[in-house]
């Protein structure tokens, strides 16, 4: 007879230096992905309100190169925000 496989465990137990023992319910990941999708509109919109501003403010005149090298370190600097976010682990 073939065994079943077990159901995955949820719950994380952390015990204190006080030997507290808390039990938490980790967020699957349909749980967490409104706040992914939010985090990600929040990087998205301050990049463009950033370059709203740049513009508005004349930056792009001022610089010394041309419009494709901006271009190019916009996509660097999206790359850089789009990397994982400092988290505990």
């Amino acid at each position: 007879m073939e065994s079943q496989p077990k159901p995955l465990d949820l719950n994380v137990s952390i015990t204190t230096p006080e030997n507290i023992e808390f039990i938490y319910n980790i967020a699957g990941p349909f749980r967490r992905l409104p706040a992914f999708l939010l985090d990600i509109l929040f990087r998205y919109v301050f990049l463009f309100l950033l370059f709203i501003i740049m513009a508005f403010t004349g930056v792009f005149q001022l610089l010394p190169f041309s419009a494709s090298i901006l271009v190019a370190l916009g996509i660097v600097l999206v790359f850089l925000l789009s990397l994982k976010l400092p988290t505990k682990s």
